[in-house]
Parts: C-alpha cells; structure tokens; sequence
C-alpha cells in the first residue's frame, strides 16, 4: 500500500514541469560529460591502443548492464511478478535488456 501511495506522488511530482524540466537538464548534463570523462580516463588508466579502448568500452558497458540488471530485481517481488504494473516501466525493461544483448555481443 506503502509503495502505491509513494508511486502516485512521484507521477504527481513528473506531472510538474518543473520537475520534468530539472529531469530533462540532469539527463543531459550526465549525458554530455560522458565524453569528456572517457577522455579523462584514458590517460589516467594508460590507455592507448585501439584494443584497450575497446576493452574499457566493454568493461564500461558490462558494468552499467549490471546496474541495470540489479535495478529491474529491485523492481520485481521474489516470485517474478512486476510490483509495478506499468507500460512505461514494461517498456523500460524491454530497453534495458535490449541495451544488454547489443552490447554484449
């Protein structure tokens, strides 16, 4: 009951435009300093031929794939059903998994 109430006030908060709009502002900025990160992270790491950068997109992409994996069990109950029945979240997961399968192959 306690998780309902908590998912209508968060709608109710992503109905706000202001809030939509700080969302909108934090996905691009974490967007954006992906690129200057790896960048970053090349010398820091001592990557320099073409095979280690495609090894550190791979452990990048491994990594976040775990993420996502860890956040869709925190969204399901111990006996598999979604706790939440929403098309948007359905659709959420069918992107996560998709992103997994493309970038581990």
């Amino acid at each position: 009951m306690l998780e309902r109430n908590c998912m209508a006030k968060l709608k109710i908060n992503l109905q706000n435009p202001v809030w939509l709009s700080l969302g909108a502002l934090f996905c691009c900025v974490l967007w954006g300093s992906a690129f200057p990160c790896v960048k970053i992270a090349y010398p820091l790491f001592k990557i320099s031929d073409t095979g280690s950068q495609i090894l550190f997109a791979g452990v990048r992409f491994f990594i976040s794939g775990i993420i996502t994996f860890i956040v869709h069990l925190e969204k399901t109950d111990f006996a598999g059903e979604e706790a939440v029945d929403s098309g948007d979240y359905q659709a959420g997961v069918i992107a996560d998994y998709d992103s997994i399968y493309v970038f581990s192959h």
